[in-house]
């Protein structure tokens, strides 16, 4: 809660009336305001999931590996 004249003591107790518990955390005077820097969002790169596209070459039985073009 942030105001001008505003009592700890019997905004607790009207709290305690209207809701039940209420417990007071602290109490600070409000200062200047800090500037927090500004997040500045992260680019992820895409990926699109699943397997890497793999290529099959099939390999013939009758070709002779030792075959030069020459």
């Amino acid at each position: 809660m942030v105001g001008d004249g505003v009592d700890a003591v019997q905004l607790t107790n009207l709290l305690r009336k209207k809701v039940g518990y209420a417990e007071l955390a602290s109490v600070t005077a409000v200062g200047e305001k800090k500037e927090e820097p500004a997040v500045q969002p992260v680019d992820w790169p895409v990926y699109a999931g699943g397997m890497p596209q793999t290529y099959i070459y099939p390999i013939h039985p009758h070709q002779d590996p030792s075959c030069s073009i020459m």
